[in-house]
């Protein structure tokens, strides 16, 4: 990814790590530069709506597919989706699920903030 942004977590698609890897032999001896499929983060008490808009802006921007936003604060989740304006907010009665990006993967809402995961 361009810049110092850092997600709380990124998550790639097995088959595109393993090119990087192929492509890249000494990787781990270099900065890791594949865009994620996927970046979480997590809002803080001290995060700024604003800056943590723009970092999920910045990661749509540089080509990351999929980002969801966890609010330990409101118990929800954002999901922005390259290529789409729109943010999707969960609530705990909600399932998450991964798409396409994270197929197979779901999970309540609710059972995320209350560590039933």
């Amino acid at each position: 990814m361009k810049g110092s942004r850092v997600p709380d977590i990124m998550v790639y698609e097995r088959a595109r790590f393993d090119a990087y890897c192929a492509e890249h032999p000494d990787w781990l001896d270099k900065p890791f530069i594949l865009v994620p499929d996927l970046c979480i983060e997590v809002v803080s008490r001290n995060d700024q709506y604003s800056e943590v808009n723009e970092k999920v802006e910045a990661y749509l921007a540089d080509g990351v597919r999929l980002v969801w936003v966890f609010d330990p604060q409101t118990r929800t989740v954002t999901i922005r989706t390259q290529g789409s304006a729109t943010a999707t907010i969960l609530h705990a009665d909600d399932t998450l699920d991964g798409g396409t990006v994270v197929s197979g993967f779901s999970v309540r809402v609710g059972d995320v903030f209350a560590g039933k995961v």
